[in-house]
């Protein structure tokens, strides 16, 4: 694991020789090994450390390590308000393993299943404000983006010309940048762009970040409903939410059967009700 081979970079002077294969910090009597780290550290957050984030990450355990064990020698562990909070951590640790038990990594959601929350709920894809989709090619000097301007009006790809000449964040994408709303433009660009019609050319403008070449690809008016493709992704998500719900709401149900659940309705209205006036009365 990316872990144990980042240890030589990190392992100090173990006290003893057979400890250094395996025990990375030692404070009193307890040790931090390979193992440990491996199973505290995420997956992910192992794919990304580099040797000085998993030296703080030591460091940070040794510190945690001495005031604990200081908290200890001085019996702060007896503390009935630690012990009750240790208890709560521990119940709500124990749940979350439950729920990971019962419920599933995660929920398929059928293109169908979309397609047709979509048909059904076109009022929430509506458009607040006038949109437009744009490519742009920027670059630094006027001369050279006269050039391109010419060159893509003489029927050279725009996508290519992008890739090739534009200093834009969209250039890998042949200058796209997505569906934008059209007031967010800056005013020289706006006014041209909310003229022009989808497909047009427009010929270079000098702005503050520097000079654009700009195509419209699209124009998309205020409460226009948005594409299936341009929401699949969200309603994808928003679907696997509710099929999640489902079955912890289902989960709930079966484990609420197996056992006895009471609430003590009066005395909780008692307590909410004297919660609320002392809220009041301050």
């Amino acid at each position: 694991m990316l872990v144990t081979a980042a240890l030589a970079l990190v392992v100090g002077g173990c006290g003893k020789h057979e400890e250094r294969a395996s025990v990375v910090a030692r404070v009193g009597d307890t040790a931090l090994t390979v193992e440990d780290l491996d199973q505290d550290l995420p997956e992910g957050v192992r794919r990304r450390l580099v040797p000085g984030q998993l030296r703080e990450y030591v460091e940070n355990w040794v510190q945690r390590e001495l005031f604990a064990q200081e908290a200890e020698r001085r019996g702060l562990d007896a503390d009935a308000q630690l012990r009750r909070e240790l208890e709560r951590l521990k119940r709500e640790l124990l749940a979350q393993k439950a729920v990971e038990a019962l419920l599933p990594d995660s929920f398929r959601v059928a293109e169908e299943d979309a397609r047709r929350y979509y048909e059904a709920n076109k009022d929430q894809f509506v458009r607040d404000v006038d949109e437009v989709e744009l490519a742009e090619i920027w670059v630094s000097q006027m001369a050279l983006a006269r050039d391109i301007y010419v060159r893509a009006k003489g029927g050279e790809d725009f996508g290519a010309l992008a890739q090739k000449y534009s200093e834009g964040p969209g250039a890998k994408r042949g200058g796209v940048v997505g569906t934008v709303a059209l007031e967010s433009l800056p005013a020289p660009l706006r006014r041209r762009v909310a003229k022009a019609k989808p497909g047009a050319l427009l010929k270079p403008i000098a702005l503050e970040k520097g000079v654009v070449v700009v195509k419209v690809l699209n124009k998309y008016p205020a409460k226009s409903v948005r594409d299936f493709e341009e929401v699949r992704s969200r309603i994808m998500a928003e679907l696997e939410r509710e099929e999640y719900r489902k079955a912890y709401e289902a989960a709930l149900q079966e484990l609420s059967q197996r056992k006895e659940v009471w609430v003590n309705e009066d005395l909780l209205k008692q307590l909410v009700s004297s919660t609320q006036s002392g809220a009041g009365g301050r």
